[in-house]
């Protein structure tokens, strides 16, 4: 799948168009953290399609079975996200259907420590695009930072919120590939392929928190940038000049792809 390499932030800066073209990937359930090491009694979060038949979730250790809660914590009606909380201290377990149901083995660590500093934020744009088998449409905050299992995003004050997975591109993890763990990616909205993952309601709006959650249950905000104030327009004295014609110069459009055109615009934060 093609992508366009997002612009820089605060202000806008640009508008870049090409063509979209791919091929239909089916997206499998995606499950955090990636990293093996965990604290004593770990948080996970898994992501899947709502409408896809959920394998069964087993966690076992050394011992035999360990016990689990899931919780449900989704926001839309298209994606299920749950929260899954392992009663294991010491040791190491091993989760069964977490991801495209091959077994996961995570080893405890009584000295995990959260990271000091919470991600750094390095990019945010608006992303819409279309193309024959579906359609991209939200704003998408780059990160950096290790020990992410989810984020939280809050709008209104917290009157709403949503956790959606730290990189969506997990969601093709079966399609093989180094990933860099500390890579983030929240996507709020629709990525390709996917669905929702925020209530339609809810994309687009700037007026947004984001929070990163770790493995201990605790959770961090992200700094996002802000627009910066426009300078005070000086206003100068007439003077009257012979008007001038400007020859715009011709540039050469890609042609569009059968399913339209990718549009990417960096934009700044409320």
């Amino acid at each position: 799948m093609r992508r366009i390499a997002l612009l820089a932030i605060p202000a806008v800066l640009g508008l870049v168009a090409g063509s979209a073209r791919a091929e239909c990937a089916m997206p499998g359930p995606a499950l955090f953290p990636d990293a093996e090491v965990v604290p004593p009694a770990p948080v996970l979060y898994r992501f899947e399609l709502a409408w896809t038949d959920p394998p069964p979730l087993r966690v076992e250790g050394a011992q035999g079975p360990v016990p689990f809660t899931v919780t449900d914590v989704s926001a839309t009606d298209a994606v299920r996200v749950q929260e899954i909380r392992v009663a294991a201290t010491r040791g190491s377990f091993t989760v069964h259907g977490g991801a495209y149901e091959a077994p996961v083995t995570y080893r405890i660590d009584a000295a995990w420590r959260r990271p000091a500093a919470a991600p750094v934020v390095e990019g945010v744009s608006w992303v819409e695009d279309a193309w024959t088998c579906s359609h991209s449409r939200g704003l998408v905050i780059e990160a950096r930072g290790p020990g992410v299992v989810a984020f939280r995003a809050e709008w209104g004050g917290g009157a709403a919120s949503a956790i959606v997975p730290p990189n969506d591109g997990y969601f093709w993890k079966m399609m093989g590939g180094e990933r860099d763990p500390a890579a983030l990616r929240a996507f709020l909205g629709h990525p390709d392929c996917v669905a929702n993952l925020i209530p339609e309601r809810l994309i687009g709006r700037k007026d947004v928190r984001l929070f990163a959650r770790y493995a201990d249950g605790s959770e961090v905000e992200v700094e996002l940038p802000r627009a910066a104030a426009q300078p005070e327009t000086q206003t100068q004295p007439e003077t009257q000049t012979q008007p001038q014609t400007q020859t715009q110069p011709q540039t050469e459009r890609e042609p569009e792809s059968p399913g339209g055109a990718t549009w990417r615009i960096a934009v700044g934060m409320l």
